[in-house]
């Protein structure tokens, strides 16, 4: 009985821990999906144009209680906003808790014909000197779907104070900066 009970738990928690969106293997999906919405979940940030595309973007950022930022990025369709999620319907874009230091550093940009999401994590397992390990997916829009394109790490260890030098647009949360404006 204490086995069953054993195992039935650590079932349980590893789906509630599965839902807490761990980054690490997001950009490692196959196919992007789609949230229809009838509501906008958070304040509007940012709006853009994607170039090549014709397709606009809503960016919304939704604080979270336990101390953090959840933003949230959406394909404005004649039908409505559409959600953008990864394969396990996460947010295309990470969680940043804010509870932490340092917090992971994120932005959001446009491509052609799509965005790209860059992130720097602190490296795991930290080593002598402190350093990001710097990541970036890129996707597609096609009719108001994410199309993950490539998933690739751009740095390993980078120290903290080469970060914005070589990734300007992870300096303060930078979001569709270099993206046209609907």
């Amino acid at each position: 009985m204490r086995t069953v009970l054993g195992v039935t738990l650590l079932l349980v928690l590893g789906v509630v821990v599965a839902g807490c969106g761990d980054r690490g293997a997001r950009g490692q999906a196959s196919a992007g999906h789609a949230a229809r919405s009838s509501a906008v979940h958070g304040h509007p940030v940012a709006r853009a144009a994607v170039p090549g595309g014709g397709e606009r973007l809503l960016l919304t950022r939704q604080r979270h209680p336990r101390g953090g930022l959840q933003y949230h990025l959406y394909a404005v369709t004649g039908s409505g906003d559409v959600e953008l999620t990864d394969a396990e319907h996460n947010p295309v874009v990470p969680f940043i808790a804010t509870d932490t230091r340092p917090t992971t550093r994120v932005s959001v940009d446009c491509t052609d014909g799509g965005f790209e999401v860059t992130e720097a994590e602190p490296t795991k397992p930290s080593g002598v000197m402190f350093g990001w390990d710097v990541y970036r997916t890129s996707y597609r829009l096609d009719a108001g779907q994410a199309v993950p394109l490539r998933h690739q790490k751009l740095r390993s260890s980078l120290p903290d104070k080469s970060l914005v030098r070589e990734f300007p647009v992870l300096d303060r949360g930078r979001m569709l900066a270099s993206c046209a404006k609907p």
